[in-house]
């Protein structure tokens, strides 16, 4: 009996450590969207950052994107259960203006040499930045392209798209040339092939920005806070009425002309989708199961006085909330480093804000294009040279209540339901008005 005591002892002791151990373990929680590719990406990465650190413990939550998400990180936070960790989606400046993201200047200059900031692509660092401070590291980036059927255009006597966006052939001009080429009715008048989905998605300012106008001015960019929006100018209404003519004749957008815009361009009934990069991952999986029977080119869009487009820079943030923000901070390096980054490609085939995971990102859409290598990654890059920081990024609220109040001011005007003149200056009080009274609440 007696030689036996130590040894219960020293069992009751390793069990009490044990215990004591995993007591003291951290809990973490981090915060993204539902898309199936980027949830086992998460996994994997949380899988590889508890290897790495045994004392800390992450819980993956997710939500559905919209203004589903912005609400459960404002719920949750509410609840005293804040994520510690949360992607960027959506109302980015809102999260920051609304105090759910915590300034991490100091955490980034302290840890500048690991973060490596300069293997970043240009630009996006000024996604997460307010007032001159800081408030998350960039993982993922979004540019407008303009994908195309090769095929079609070819099969139509027409020159491939160029990869430069330098190019000055291919312009506004040129599109609607190809417009006329590219859409065809049977003898009932029943549109039968279609040139373009849409001028990129309705709720962004690219082809405004492309004809010199914009919806804001500057100050609002420097500031983040709306004086007045500025949609009634004569920059903005040719490039509405420009659209507005687009649509009417060539393009799947705008009155209906029985093709739905993805299906039609993937069923080959439409020739070129001007669209964000985030299409990819959906053009691989049909490219999988066999359901995108045409080879496939990618390329700027038409050039007007520039070629301007939305760049979406989707950060981690660190919650203001957060009982553990060195230890959140600790993930959110882990989660943006080469590696993860690496891995983030491989999994979503989307772009990765660090240049040095981009190579690793064109090699990966081989099996996507029918380009080389080199024209893809030309194309790529000079989205990211002619990008501008999206306006959810830089300007507070009113981007939002543009999203909400679209199907009542913007698709109308370019379906041609409301005169271009008429609605934008509609759109322009009404938006002014509520610039006002989101200053007021502030």
């Amino acid at each position: 009996m007696k030689t036996r005591l130590p040894f219960i002892l020293l069992v009751i002791c390793l069990l009490c450590v044990s215990s004591y151990g995993s007591a003291q373990k951290v809990q973490i929680t981090f915060h993204h969207r539902v898309h199936s590719a980027e949830i086992e990406w998460a996994k994997i990465i949380i899988e590889r950052f508890e290897e790495l650190h045994p004392n800390i413990e992450v819980n993956l939550i997710t939500t559905s994107t919209g203004t589903a998400y912005q609400e459960k990180i404002a719920v949750l936070t509410a609840a005293g259960t804040p994520p510690d960790v949360f992607s960027g989606y959506g109302d980015k400046l809102g999260f920051i203006v609304r105090g759910f993201a915590m300034d991490i200047t100091e955490l980034a200059q302290r840890d500048a040499a690991e973060l490596q900031i300069n293997t970043f692509f240009p630009g996006v660092w000024e996604a997460p930045v307010f007032n001159g401070r800081f408030y998350g590291v960039p993982f993922t980036i979004t540019t407008q392209l303009l994908f195309y059927n090769k095929d079609l255009l070819q099969q139509n006597g027409l020159p491939m798209l160029p990869t430069d966006w330098d190019d000055t052939v291919w312009n506004w001009d040129r599109l609607i040339e190809y417009g006329r080429r590219l859409t065809m009715t049977d003898s009932s008048g029943r549109f039968t092939q279609l040139a373009i989905t849409q001028a990129t998605e309705s709720i962004l300012p690219d082809v405004c920005w492309m004809f010199g106008g914009d919806w804001f001015e500057q100050a609002a960019y420097e500031t983040g806070i709306v004086e007045r929006t500025t949609f009634y100018t004569p920059e903005n209404i040719k490039a509405y009425q420009a659209q507005v003519d687009l649509y009417a004749n060539y393009a799947a957008a705008g009155a209906s002309k029985g093709m739905v815009p993805w299906t039609g361009f993937t069923q080959g009934k439409i020739a070129m989708d001007w669209i964000g990069n985030w299409r990819m991952g959906a053009i691989l999986e049909l490219r999988k199961s066999g359901g995108l029977g045409f080879n496939l080119g990618v390329a700027p869009p038409p050039l007007v006085q520039n070629r301007a487009n939305t760049r979406w820079t989707n950060p981690l943030f660190l919650s203001s909330y957060s009982k553990h923000p060195e230890e959140a901070w600790e993930f959110i390096k882990f989660a943006t480093s080469q590696e993860s980054q690496e891995l983030w490609v491989q999994m979503t085939r989307l772009l990765p804000a660090r240049r040095t995971a981009s190579q690793l990102y064109i090699q990966s859409l081989g099996d996507v294009f029918d380009m080389t290598a080199a024209q893809v990654q030309s194309v790529i890059n000079g989205s990211i040279v002619h990008s501008r920081r999206s306006i959810e990024e830089a300007v507070f609220d009113l981007p939002l209540e543009i999203i909400r109040r679209k199907a009542e001011w913007i698709e109308p005007i370019l379906a041609g339901a409301k005169p271009v003149e008429a609605g934008l200056l509609d759109l322009d009080n009404y938006l002014t008005a509520y610039a006002k009274e989101v200053r007021e609440r502030l």
